[in-house]
């Protein structure tokens, strides 16, 4: 499909910067953002969250050829809490970052999710 790069080859997304005044999780999201593995969609998006505790975890978006199985951004974090036995109803703020001129957005699916498993609003961020 003319994709010379696998899953875990490293690649920096041409996102526009964000503003200097974003706070932390938008910056993290961000930073995931730039990772992300969409090179069909092109739909480059991160999200990172805040749990109770103060801890923030962060994950891109991953997409198969097939765009299905694809992972949103908060299922990559989701994963990472989970490995350390923290629990999803501790998020207490979550923050998606994508691509404006993308031709599908991650946030239905990531608010979704959110809203099944902690008591936080789904901040947005496009760029």
């Amino acid at each position: 499909l003319g994709n010379d790069t696998g899953l875990f080859d490293p690649v920096d997304n041409p996102l526009p910067p964000i503003p200097e005044s974003a706070d932390e999780l938008t910056t993290s999201a961000w930073q995931a953002a730039r990772r992300s593995y969409a090179p069909y969609s092109r739909n480059w998006a991160g999200a990172a969250v805040r749990t109770s505790s103060g801890e923030i975890f962060s994950a891109p978006y991953v997409e198969s050829v097939a765009f299905n199985p694809s992972l949103n951004p908060l299922q990559g974090i989701l994963v990472a809490m989970r490995q350390r036995r923290l629990d999803w109803g501790s998020i207490a703020a979550a923050t998606l970052v994508e691509a404006s001129d993308s031709l599908a957005s991650q946030a239905p699916a990531v608010g979704a999710l959110l809203g099944t498993l902690a008591d936080a609003a789904l901040e947005v961020v496009r760029l």
